[in-house]
């Protein structure tokens, strides 16, 4: 049994498609230990979506089960429709974007939308931080993500009564010449607090810049920064940064403590939002394998099954293959991510 992984490997944000690879690679060794036959084929996007169509037919002649990913909204606006074409159900642990949302397609994915998280996101900043007054700043290279998540997150900020201005936009990844020039746009605005829709890399770049200022605005960021490399390329700059995340690091579940020590052990680092959501995607696809009747398609058995094991919480399939996965609120707290509870 082949199964595929399509992330972006190589490139500015390879740190978020390493990451789901490595959460995949663990769940496939598991099933290889427990007995099953299994395979994973890496295929990577470099988050480069022309190269789509070529890479679906490597996929497609590899003949495939179903694919894990892909990793960004931006290659998922290209990648749904050309896996609809060839018939390749695909389970993605990180796309967000609303756009994908309710549609009756071959995409699931084991994560919510934008609509849930900066909805959250914005009411923690402005009824649990107090901020009044907010600047956002994101990425138009993955726009189908970015650009829905600051709608979601202006939307419901304002209906609470904060002063939202029209977000700056810039094309990562971002050069430090043209960082300057983004955050001296948005710091015009004098705001309380910047909320950054960007990767990790650049929002660790803008928050040193931000650091610098006279104004030290308060900083936020969406979930898409969470992962560790946020930490170490933003060092002090980045303590007291809320960063929204749809896992908790803090979890005591015996399922998630068993991955966190069995993900320890195989990479010599600990595992952060990718990998455990990767590992949530491969569980689910090889749940459903084994629970496939015979001459049932793969999607007809996720969506009959329905619900599936995850790390933390279980994972439900609505009739669009969509879940709602909890969002969880941190701040960076000497160098780690603390979650930051009720």
């Amino acid at each position: 049994m082949r199964l595929a992984l399509l992330a972006g490997l190589t490139g500015a944000i390879s740190d978020l498609g390493v990451g789901v690879r490595d959460g995949a690679l663990l769940a496939i060794e598991q099933a290889r230990a427990a007995g099953r036959a299994l395979e994973l084929l890496e295929f990577d996007d470099a988050q480069r979506p022309e190269m789509l169509p070529e890479v679906a037919l490597r996929i497609a002649s590899a003949q495939v089960a179903a694919v894990i990913g892909p990793a960004t909204s931006s290659i998922a606006q290209t990648w749904i429709p050309l896996a609809q074409e060839h018939g390749l159900l695909s389970v993605s642990p990180t796309v967000t974007s609303h756009d994908f949302s309710g549609l009756d397609d071959l995409f699931f994915r084991v994560c919510a939308s934008t609509r849930l998280y900066a909805t959250h996101s914005a009411t923690f900043a402005v009824q649990r931080r107090g901020w009044r007054r907010l600047t956002l700043v994101r990425d138009e290279a993955n726009a189908a993500y970015t650009r829905s998540w600051a709608d979601f997150f202006l939307a419901q900020a304002g209906a609470l009564g904060a002063d939202v201005a029209e977000p700056v936009v810039y094309r990562g990844p971002l050069q430090p010449q043209q960082a300057h020039a983004a955050l001296q746009q948005a710091l015009v605005q004098q705001p309380d607090a910047l909320v950054l829709v960007a990767s990790a890399s650049d929002t660790a770049m803008l928050a040193q810049l931000a650091r610098r200022s006279p104004q030290t605005p308060a900083l936020q960021a969406a979930e898409w920064a969470s992962t560790d490399q946020l930490i170490v390329r933003g060092g002090r700059a980045v303590e007291g940064m809320v960063v929204s995340q749809y896992f908790d690091r803090e979890s005591r579940t015996p399922a998630y403590l068993d991955f966190l020590q069995r993900f320890e052990q195989r990479f010599r680092r600990a595992p952060g939002f990718a990998e455990v959501a990767a590992y949530d995607a491969a569980q689910v696809l090889l749940q459903a394998l084994q629970q496939q009747a015979a001459g049932e398609a793969l999607k007809a058995t996720l969506l009959r099954v329905r619900s599936f094991n995850g790390l933390q919480d279980p994972i439900v399939f609505d009739a669009y293959g969509d879940h709602l996965r909890p969002l969880v609120m941190t701040e960076i707290r000497n160098g780690r991510f603390s979650t930051v509870r009720a």
